[in-house]
C-alpha cells in the first residue's frame, strides 16, 4: 500500500481588507498572505478496504476540512479506501489557516497518489487555493494581484526573508463564521451612527482606548476601515514598504478590518499588540480571523527573546519565519538512497 507524508504550512496575514460583499452574500478579501513555517504533517495512507478514517491525536473544535474533503472527493472521483493521519502543529481557529491547510494538504496527496484533477478547490477552504501553491500571494477576491503589482513575488518573498515574526496566540478559538457577522454588525452599527456607551461603535473607539503595555496601537494597528492614522493603510504601499525595508511604512501600512470584530467577541485582545511592540516587535497586526496575532523583528534572537518573555502569558508563542511554499514531501531517507541507487547496466 502506498503512503504519503506531506509537511503544510501555516498562512499568515498581514494585510486583510475587506473590500465588499459579492452577488451571493460572501465577503470580498483583499489581503497579503504568505506562508509561515509552522507546519502541520499530514499522511496519507491507501488501504484494502473501503471508506475514509481520519486520526488526529490534538482534537480541535468542530470539523477538520480534510475530512469533510477527502469524504467528497473520494466519492467523485470513485476512490479506494485511505486513512489519514494529522499531527497539528498550526494554533487551531487562530486565523492561521489550519483547517484549510489540512484540506490542502489532503488534496494535494490524492492529486499525487490518484491523479485526481486540479482545480483551486476553494469549496473545501477558503484559504485552500492559496496553501497549494503557498509562498507569498496579493490577493482580491481570491483573484492574485501579482500582475498588477510593481514587484514580483520572487522580491516580495526575499523582502519577508529577512524578518522573523512572532506569533503569538492568546487563550480561545475564535470561529471565523462569527467574526464576520460580528463584523457586519459593527459596520452596520457605524453607517446609522449608532452610539454604545456614548461612543461610536468603530474601531477608533476599541483600539485606542489601551496603551498601557508600553506598545504603541495605531490605526494601522487596529485595521478599521477609515481614518485613524495618517492615512489608510495600502496593500501596494505595504509590498514596496517590505521590500524597502521600510519599518515604519510597513507598520503605518498593517491592516486587518475584522480586528475590532474580534475585540468585540474576546476583549483583551486589544492588549496583544501593545504587549508584543513592548517586547521589541517594530509592527503587529492579528493574523486572519483571529485570534493570534503576528508580530515582525528585523532580528531573530530579539524575537526569541520576546518569545521568552510572553510565553507564559499565552497559550502559544512561537517564532518563525516565511517559507517557500505552502506544501512540502516529506522525503524519507531510503526514499533518497533508493533514488540516487544506479540502475546497474546489463553486460
Amino acid at each position: 500500500m502506498r503512503k504519503l507524508s506531506l509537511r503544510v504550512n501555516a498562512k499568515i496575514n498581514l494585510f486583510l481588507r475587506v473590500a465588499g460583499i459579492d452577488e451571493i452574500g460572501y465577503h470580498i478579501l483583499e489581503t497579503l498572505a504568505f506562508s509561515g513555517d509552522i507546519c502541520d504533517t499530514v499522511e496519507i495512507t491507501e488501504r484494502a478496504e473501503g471508506g475514509v478514517s481520519l486520526e488526529m491525536p490534538r482534537k480541535i473544535g468542530g470539523e477538520n476540512n480534510a475530512l469533510a474533503a477527502a469524504e467528497k472527493l473520494a466519492g467523485k472521483h470513485g476512490l479506494n479506501g485511505f486513512g489519514i493521519f494529522i499531527d497539528k502543529r498550526i494554533p487551531v481557529a487562530a486565523g492561521l489557516g489550519g483547517s484549510s491547510a489540512d484540506a490542502a494538504a489532503l488534496i494535494f496527496g490524492l492529486k499525487e497518489l490518484y491523479g485526481i484533477p486540479g482545480g483551486d478547490f476553494a469549496e473545501y477552504g477558503g484559504d485552500v487555493p492559496f496553501m497549494l501553491t503557498g509562498g507569498v500571494a496579493a490577493m482580491r477576491g481570491g483573484k492574485d494581484l501579482s500582475s498588477e503589482s510593481a514587484y514580483s513575488k520572487t522580491e516580495l518573498l526575499a523582502a519577508l526573508k529577512r524578518y522573523t515574526f512572532l506569533i503569538v496566540k492568546p487563550k480561545g478559538e475564535m470561529l471565523t463564521r462569527k467574526v464576520f457577522a460580528v463584523y457586519d454588525e459593527i459596520k452596520a452599527a457605524h453607517a446609522a451612527g449608532c452610539e454604545n456607551g456614548g461612543q461610536t461603535i468603530n474601531a477608533v473607539s476599541i483600539a485606542r482606548n489601551y496603551d498601557e503595555s508600553g506598545g504603541k496601537i495605531t490605526g494601522a494597528e487596529t485595521g478599521f476601515e477609515n481614518g485613524g492614522g495618517e492615512k489608510d493603510a495600502d496593500i501596494e504601499a505595504l509590498i514596496g514598504a517590505l521590500i524597502a525595508d521600510d519599518r515604519e511604512e510597513i507598520r503605518r501600512n498593517l491592516r486587518n478590518d475584522l480586528y475590532p470584530a474580534a475585540v468585540k467577541i474576546q476583549p483583551g485582545l486589544e492588549r496583544v499588540c501593545g504587549e508584543i511592540t513592548g517586547c521589541g516587535a517594530f509592527a503587529c497586526v492579528m493574523t486572519g480571523s483571529g485570534n493570534a496575532f503576528v508580530g515582525l523583528f528585523g532580528d531573530k534572537n530579539a524575537a526569541a527573546a520576546a518569545a521568552n518573555g510572553l510565553k507564559n502569558r499565552y497559550e502559544e508563542v512561537i517564532v518563525c519565519r516565511a517559507a517557500d511554499r505552502g506544501i512540502e514531501p516529506i522525503i524519507k531517507r531510503t526514499e533518497i538512497s533508493n533514488k540516487n541507487k544506479k540502475t546497474p547496466k546489463n553486460f
